[in-house]
């Protein structure tokens, strides 16, 4: 009886579903009640063409009318108004017989000035010039000066290029020492040929000197020629030093004490000194992206510190050893520090410093802008005195921004009431 009773389910179920049909034939789709059939749709009457056409003049007339749009950004001329966001952007009008769409796409875009905000451009004391340069040009900059010292000074020249312009140290290490064993071999064999050519085709020499920018100079400046010489029944291009300058051994062990002694050239921090009268956010620093930027090496340098903090945390420290982690993480992602002092008069002095830079040095940045130097002064941040002219910028807080309180130190005698700054300095005040 279940079975009859199964049975009979399928009978129904297989009517229900339809006709039935072979997988290799294409699927009919499913027919419509007549009720549901599409008709053809009719042409609309008389009364309605002429409706929608009274309805398309209305709206044609309703566009040609100005209508006022707001624009999200800011006027720089408006002054700001409240939070409540009752007004304050700058109201522009719609041209005349324009549809909506290209309106929005032709709307100028206000450029939003902001008055209280000072951008700085970081700039360097070139070492070789001594002209400043803006800091993101000074390695171009310094390579345009070694080169042309390199046509009257070539042996110096070529020493600072690798020094100075090879900026990863590993590349700059390795060179160094592979010019060095370059001259000690020939100063250890004395009138061997085989130690004065260096093959220019050999995978050491190219991986180890001649990346190195500067490098091949040096070899020119000692004197080691370019030349074809025969080798593996081929010609090769090797560098040559002539016997008569290797039989000089005091001027080639002169060269090698100049390459491994000398030292990078280093930019001095241009300060920059420059005198704001303060609007409404004094305190309000825009420094461009550059500023925060690190390079290839930097970014090495920390991961190879992230793995070392790993191994530290590890560890339990104590609160010097946090303290000096904290010192070198700021130094880490800050190469400069824009320093602000606000004077009595409520004039600003601004400087630009390196994070290691003493607190002294900033103190005598500010002594060069005060008309009267006889009289002793104090600096203070967040009500803290800086009392420690040998702390760095770093260890006190000051990087990468500060705005220091400047106050006159009245147990020397009264203070200055009228200027306080040169007159050379007043002259140039700017608005912040």
């Amino acid at each position: 009886m279940k079975k009859f009773i199964q049975g009979k389910v399928m009978d129904y179920k297989f009517k229900k579903a339809g006709d039935g049909h072979k997988l290799t034939e294409e699927k009919a789709p499913p027919s419509l009640p007549p009720s549901q059939q599409a008709t053809g749709r009719r042409p609309p009457s008389t009364s309605a063409q002429v409706a929608g056409q009274a309805a398309l003049a209305r709206l044609e007339q309703k566009d040609a009318k100005p209508r006022p749009v707001k624009s999200t950004h800011r006027d720089p001329s408006d002054s700001p108004g409240p939070s409540s966001g009752s007004g304050g952007g700058k109201t522009l009008c719609a041209q005349p017989n324009t549809p909506p769409t290209a309106q929005r796409s032709q709307e100028p875009r206000v450029e939003v000035l902001d008055v209280a905000s000072c951008s700085v451009v970081v700039h360097m004391i070139c070492p070789v010039c001594q002209h400043s340069v803006p800091y993101i040009s000074l390695h171009s900059h310094l390579e345009q000066c070694l080169q042309e010292e390199y046509l009257q000074e070539p042996l110096t020249a070529s020493v600072h290029m690798v020094h100075t312009l090879c900026q990863d140290q590993e590349v700059r290490k390795t060179c160094i020492d592979t010019l060095g064993k370059y001259l000690d071999n020939i100063l250890s064999h004395p009138g061997e040929e085989k130690y004065t050519k260096i093959p220019c085709n050999n995978k050491s020499y190219k991986e180890k000197v001649e990346c190195a920018q500067g490098a091949t100079l040096f070899l020119e400046a000692i004197g080691f020629q370019q030349k074809l010489l025969p080798h593996k029944d081929a010609e090769q291009l090797f560098y040559v030093l002539p016997m008569e300058v290797a039989a000089s051994s005091s001027h080639l062990e002169a060269h090698r004490e100049l390459l491994t002694s000398a030292q990078p050239l280093k930019a001095k921090v241009d300060r920059n000194l420059q005198v704001f009268k303060p609007l409404s956010r004094a305190t309000h620093f825009d420094l461009p992206k550059h500023f925060f930027n690190l390079t290839l090496e930097e970014i090495k340098k920390e991961q190879k510190q992230r793995s070392e903090l790993a191994e530290r945390e590890s560890v339990l420290r104590t609160k010097v050893m946090r303290e000096r982690d904290n010192l070198k993480m700021t130094l880490r992602h800050y190469r400069f520090a824009l320093i602000r002092v606000r004077m009595p008069d409520g004039l600003i002095i601004q400087g630009v410093f390196r994070p290691m830079e003493r607190v002294g040095e900033l103190r005598t940045l500010i002594s060069s802008a005060l008309l009267h130097q006889d009289h002793t002064y104090s600096l203070s941040a967040i009500g803290k005195p800086l009392t420690d002219d040998m702390a760095t910028l770093a260890a006190a807080g000051l990087v990468p921004s500060a705005m220091l309180n400047f106050s006159w130190d009245t147990s020397s005698g009264p203070p200055p009431q009228l200027l306080f700054l040169t007159s050379e300095l007043l002259a140039r005040v700017q608005e912040l």
